[in-house]
């Protein structure tokens, strides 16, 4: 255990031992959301991509296990999770596989309409919003779990950060709580098409508690609803698939 800024950090392996990550102790914590969303991005070698809101980079680093020569940016408000996302890149560069063109941490708030110079488009974007309305949510103990999963943001405002930054028919890819997919795909209505929406079951008896939407930037297609994901059997045993993303991060949804 050390620390980065006076906050306490663990190093955590993701995908078996493929990429070995220094996250707060306390507070939010990178796990399987961050490693579906991953999996979700449609991503092929040599594409530029967006994590808005990226954290420690643990969607970004795992993406570039499964997709080589990537053209990374991250941005992130937090100035412990940009030293954190920082000392990750380096420490996983050539580590089981990853092998990205570029990487870099931007240290600035996703929402700015001026993030980056006019003209600066991505293939992908993505991110993993916080899940938790300030008005509507209990507050945690820890500050930093309050700033990674409460946000007085509309998740709307996260949709259009997306939109702002990625190339015509470039891929943008969320999750979100179920509860949220009508003003996300509100969002998505007129600047894009060909949107997916992916359910996430906790088994499969039970109503979709988190879900995955992506969409395609100026394309005109049919709202498609796919096979949900379902983390657990009827024994409370992980599913083969999500067991895949967790130990190999190689599929794609």
């Amino acid at each position: 255990m050390s620390s980065v800024n006076s906050i306490e950090t663990t190093e955590d392996l993701f995908l078996t031992d493929k990429l070995l990550i220094r996250q707060p102790k306390q507070g939010f914590r990178a796990g399987t959301d961050s490693l579906l969303l991953s999996a979700a991005i449609p991503a092929r070698a040599g594409d530029s991509t967006i994590e808005l809101g990226a954290g420690v980079g643990v969607v970004s680093l795992a993406l570039a296990a499964r997709v080589p020569n990537l053209d990374l940016t991250l941005v992130e408000i937090d100035a412990a999770a940009v030293s954190l996302g920082r000392h990750n890149i380096q420490t996983n560069q050539g580590r089981g596989g990853v092998t990205p063109k570029a990487a870099r941490v931007v240290h600035r708030d996703a929402m700015r309409s001026d993030l980056f110079k006019i003209g600066t488009l991505f293939d992908h974007s993505f991110c993993n919003p916080p899940f938790f309305d300030v008005a509507a949510s209990r507050a945690s103990d820890h500050p930093r779990a309050n700033s990674a999963r409460r946000s007085s943001i509309p998740i709307a405002s996260w949709v259009m950060a997306m939109v702002r930054w990625t190339k015509s028919n470039g891929s943008m890819t969320i999750i979100c709580r179920a509860r949220s997919t009508i003003e996300v795909l509100s969002a998505l209505q007129r600047p894009a098409g060909a949107i997916e929406l992916i359910p996430i079951l906790p088994q499969a008896d039970q109503p979709a508690i988190n879900v995955i939407i992506r969409a395609r930037k100026d394309r005109r297609a049919a709202f498609k609803v796919l096979p949900p994901l379902i983390v657990r059997d009827q024994n409370h045993k992980i599913s083969p698939k999500i067991e895949r993303i967790q130990r190999f991060g190689n599929d794609q949804l």
